[in-house]
């Protein structure tokens, strides 16, 4: 009975301390949902790995920061085009 207690203090506590934070909604769960979450995982991790093997392969800096700003202006740009239904 303790710990019943105690645990339902601990969540009136928690209640009062983060009630007025707004919740996120939840995300979609469908197939269609999944799908493009595993396409855009694929898609982050190809970037990831091109990276990856610039950084390791080359000696300049150059080459990296210039990879790594294409990485990032282009990778939106992918994500659309591979993410559109």
């Amino acid at each position: 009975m303790v710990a019943a207690q105690k645990a339902a203090r601990s969540a009136r506590r928690r209640e009062v301390l983060l009630g007025w934070i707004p919740r996120p909604a939840p995300g979609p769960s469908g197939t269609l949902a999944a799908r493009r979450r595993r396409s855009t995982g694929m898609v982050l991790a190809a970037v990831f790995g091109l990276n990856l093997v610039v950084f390791l392969a080359s000696d300049g800096w150059e080459l990296r920061s210039l990879v790594l700003l294409l990485s990032v202006l282009l990778t939106p740009v992918a994500l659309l085009l591979l993410t559109q239904t």
